[in-house]
């Protein structure tokens, strides 16, 4: 119990100093009470535990200079386009376009410290949060760079000479399985995805691995050798994998246990795992706002607590015992995912085993020739099956889940496996029935009536959608030559707000950024009516209008005089999407229109100086200015010649690129 409340007093104390929650202060406020009831005055430790992890992570997450810096750096991570180093003092991000620098290498850096900043668009994976789980805040721009000492350990070498002579899809699934944290080449299905994810941070085929092991050597040899040989077969796991912090824990788990029973100390499981999670946590504090912490940590946890629900001699013991998995992940599936896939549970009995076989018979690449054709048949034969697999994903939609639905649903599985061991069936059994009704709950469809326009994300591009009662307009779908923003940013967007269909695209004109994702966009959702050449005539929807305001169209002026600028109000608010219409278009409604008034405006051309005059903005009096960009684009969007405008007329702003998504409700 003490080694347990000490982890989550570490747990709690780097949450809130990363991001201050009141749901995570009344988690630990919770934890302290069940402290002082189960060991009274040493609950002060826990308190001291707390504010030393809070005290650590806020001092990190605050330290800044933005002088420049020269020093000797150990590299603690390399992949292919960057590396974090780290100088004792902190953990500094570093491009390093294909590099070759290996874990262990250590280089002379000088330049200058700069505060994290990526490009973005919205549910894009968040590569800034992922950096601080590492507890990375600055980047480095270096102007020299050195090799001082190189790591006689060559994992990256090692890869490319173990893949050697693989098609490129058996290399996927190899270096997904062997090297990697997961199977980032299947993002597109988000299931197949997960399951490969859940295995490798819960270790499964870890744990399948030394079992049949410990099997195979039972009785032949004596069993701390055996322990001494899982040990060392994880520890080289462990640097294969460049130190994954869920192998990490694994590794240690065994470790703990073979140094205590040395010293003939008995440590139950909750005692290992919760030291075990302690020194982890020691290692990478900030890993507990990364996803896999619920899943290496949280979850096995629970599930450890769990088992009792099922008997020993129970019938079908693996499928219930997977059915038991399945529904303690469920939530979390929906939580990262907003909705669930009708097919998940049956995946998730067929392709973890399959996960865990290809991990055990991969470790025969080794033997390079004489394993190949064997190999390559079995892991080209598992990726055309898995690219088969992300067609079948029937998903429904939940829509976004809070925090607290996730506290109310584990805190009633927690009190059912409570209610099990004391044999309170009949309470136990409604628990379970509610706690089912909650899941339903969530793919209600949604009835409401909103009243909310939505600036989206896109990057270096624009997106408005319009929610008005049940309607759903969408101005614009963004378009990048680097990611499907239709199936990575739009429709994940859709289902985070339970949007099941769109009733109206408009496009401004046809260029890329505006256009470039509707084609994905029609094929993977719902749209009852397009109109790509602006409007004629005003479209209505019961009392909305919406219409396009430039009737100065020539054929022979280019796409910016041609775009669209597309007027509407919800409620008593104003709004004005002006497209990429140029100065030209502005001097025209602003002749045509002299009273004209806006409250809101997304300004033209994402803040370029070939819109937003200073004569418009003052003429249309804006109460607020959307900025619609991407962040450090090549064009230098928005210009210093329309952010001067907007400040000497006081017409406050935002911007996609550093604000994210923004939402206007009426």
């Amino acid at each position: 119990m003490i080694f347990l409340i000490a982890f989550f007093s570490i747990v709690s104390g780097v949450s809130l100093a990363y991001n201050f929650s009141i749901f995570i202060l009344l988690l630990y406020l919770g934890l302290i009470l069940i402290s002082i009831y189960f060991l009274k005055k040493k609950t002060l430790v826990f308190l001291l535990v707390f504010f030393i992890s809070y005290a650590f992570i806020f001092i990190v997450k605050s330290f800044f200079n933005s002088k420049d810096i020269s020093s000797l750096f150990l590299v603690i991570k390399s992949e292919e386009n960057y590396i974090l180093v780290s100088n004792i003092a902190s953990i500094y991000y570093l491009k390093a376009y294909q590099n070759n620098y290996e874990i262990g290498d250590i280089i002379y850096i000088a330049g200058q410290i700069k505060e994290l900043g990526f490009s973005h668009f919205q549910e894009g994976f968040d590569f800034k949060t992922y950096l601080n789980s590492f507890s990375c805040f600055y980047q480095i721009d270096e102007d020299i760079l050195q090799l001082k000492f190189s790591n006689f350990i060559k994992i990256k070498s090692f890869e490319e000479f173990l893949l050697e002579g693989y098609s490129s899809s058996s290399k996927q699934m190899i270096s997904s399985l062997l090297f990697k944290e997961s199977m980032k080449d299947f993002s597109s299905s988000l299931y197949v995805s997960n399951i490969s994810y859940l295995v490798s941070v819960s270790g499964i085929h870890i744990y399948f691995l030394t079992s049949l092991i410990s099997k195979l050597l039972e009785g032949k040899i004596k069993d701390f050798y055996i322990d001494i040989l899982i040990v060392s077969l994880e520890f080289i796991i462990l640097i294969l994998s460049m130190f994954s912090i869920s192998i990490f824990r694994i590794f240690l788990m065994n470790l703990v246990n073979l140094i205590f029973k040395k010293k003939g100390i008995y440590l139950d499981y909750i005692k290992r795992f919760s030291l075990v999670g302690i020194i982890c946590l020691l290692f990478r504090p900030l890993y507990v706002i990364n996803i896999g912490f619920m899943y290496s940590f949280i979850i096995p946890l629970i599930f450890y607590f769990a088992r009792s629900l099922l008997s020993k001699r129970s019938k079908y013991k693996k499928v219930k015992t997977s059915l038991l998995f399945f529904s303690l992940v469920f939530p979390l599936n929906m939580y990262a995912n907003y909705g669930f896939n009708l097919l998940s549970f049956l995946f998730s009995l067929v392709l973890a085993p399959i996960f865990t076989f290809l991990f055990v018979i991969d470790f025969f690449i080794v033997f390079k020739d004489i394993s190949r054709p064997f190999l390559e048949i079995v892991n080209s034969g598992f990726y055309n099956i898995l690219t088969y697999l992300i067609e079948l994903n029937v998903f429904i939609v939940s829509g976004k889940i809070s925090q607290y639905f996730l506290f109310v649903y584990y805190l009633i599985y927690l009190t059912i496996i409570y209610l099990k061991n004391l044999n309170f069936d009949k309470l136990y059994k409604k628990l379970v029935i509610l706690s089912i009704f909650l899941n339903l709950v969530c793919f209600l469809p949604d009835i409401r009536n909103y009243y909310e326009v939505h600036f989206i994300d896109v990057g270096q591009g624009d997106s408005t959608l319009i929610r008005y009662k049940r309607y759903n307009i969408l101005i614009d779908t963004g378009g990048s030559n680097y990611n499907d923003l239709a199936k990575e940013c739009l429709i994940p967007y859709f289902n985070k707000l339970k949007i099941s269909k769109l009733d109206l695209v408009l496009i401004t004109h046809d260029d890329f950024d505006h256009i470039g994702s509707l084609d994905m966009l029609k094929q993977n959702f719902p749209i009852d009516r397009i109109e790509l050449n602006g409007l004629n005539q005003p479209i209505y929807f019961t009392d909305f209008k919406i219409e396009d305001l430039n009737k100065y169209k020539d054929s022979n002026k280019d796409s910016n005089y041609n775009s669209s600028v597309f007027s509407f109000s919800i409620r008593f608010t104003s709004f004005l999407i002006m497209g990429d219409a140029s100065k030209q278009v502005e001097e025209l409604l602003i002749e045509d229109s002299p009273k004209l008034n806006v409250d809101v405006i997304k300004l033209g051309h994402h803040g370029s100086s070939t819109s937003s005059s200073y004569n418009f903005l003052e003429s249309i009096n804006p109460k607020l200015a959307i900025i619609s960009c991407g962040y450090n684009n090549i064009y230098n969007h928005p210009s210093k010649q329309t952010l001067d405008s907007l400040n000497k007329l006081n017409i406050p702003y935002f911007r996609t690129d550093l604000q994210g998504s923004l939402v206007y409700k009426c």
